[in-house]
């Protein structure tokens, strides 16, 4: 063998063994370590743009954005038809709270998935991680159309709808919200919380009845949150007696809600009047 090419296999050999024990242990979670054996890798073949990717994916475990946004742009100078790349460095600005620029990285992410006729389950994933920047935004009108796009390619994604529930909730669409949160109801049946989340949007539409058949739903399974025996305890004003209204505004305050003490103060002086007249 001759000496370059024999230089050029133990080269090889070196950097793949790097990578490989690079990977190991970012999959061990050894992230420091992981990226040393990356930077080995890269110091020997500096091209490779899959090598700053798997490197900046450590450094954005241990929340050095800076790093990894510096090594998923190198990976996307290395190899710019990859949408990975874009996508790595979308992510990365979301956890950095970068949205706008996150934005950008993920319409071109779309644009390329269309391009390709990618699997479904990466169009929803890419319209989540968008819907979620335009939440966090406040663009929420934007949101909840990407969440809805998103659920025409994977109709029961309860991300998706939890997204456009909680965007039209800002919205202040509270048929919209109620739609959505029996959405993830149907999907997902032992959420109890969405009975708590259903009886609320019912009191905002004055539908009594089925606020209280929401929350007595909640209550088979859970009792924890103070909040729920407000909820509960305005609906005994329509649908139960003074003690059961003052049972479980005590009870809220018992468990810590911040407004129990104040919401029982003004139901004890709406009764006071009451029975004045």
């Amino acid at each position: 063998m001759r000496f370059h090419e024999r230089t050029n296999t133990l080269k090889y050999e070196a950097t793949l063994r790097h990578v490989t024990k690079g990977t190991a242990l970012y999959e061990e979670g050894k992230y420091s370590e992981a990226i040393y054996s990356f930077t080995k890798a890269i110091s020997l073949e500096p091209d490779t743009a899959d090598f700053y990717r798997r490197r900046g994916l450590a450094y954005s475990e241990l929340m050095l954005l800076d790093d990894a946004i510096a090594d998923f742009t190198k990976s996307m100078e290395l190899e710019s038809d990859n949408p990975l790349h874009f996508l790595n460095r979308a992510l990365a600005y979301i956890k950095y709270g970068k949205h706008e620029l996150a934005i950008d990285d993920l319409t071109w992410n779309i644009s390329m998935a269309q391009a390709s006729n990618e699997d479904p389950k990466i169009f929803s994933d890419l319209y989540n991680f968008r819907a979620e920047c335009y939440y966090a935004l406040n663009l929420f009108e934007k949101a909840a159309e990407d969440a809805t796009i998103g659920l025409a390619f994977t109709p029961d994604n309860n991300d998706l709808l939890n997204i456009r529930c909680i965007a039209n909730k800002r919205l202040k669409k509270t048929d919209n919200v109620i739609n959505d949160l029996l959405l993830i109801n149907k999907n997902n049946p032992d959420d109890d919380a969405v009975y708590l989340n259903l009886a609320q949007e019912y009191i905002c539409k004055g539908q009594i009845d089925l606020a209280k058949e929401c929350i007595d739903k909640f209550f088979i399974s859970d009792d924890a949150y103070g909040y729920a025996y407000s909820i509960r305890a305005y609906i005994q004003q329509f649908r139960g007696t003074p003690d059961d209204v003052r049972n479980d505004f005590l009870k809220a305050i018992e468990l810590g809600d911040e407004n129990a003490s104040a919401m029982l103060e003004e139901y004890e002086q709406l009764l006071f009047k009451k029975e004045k007249n």
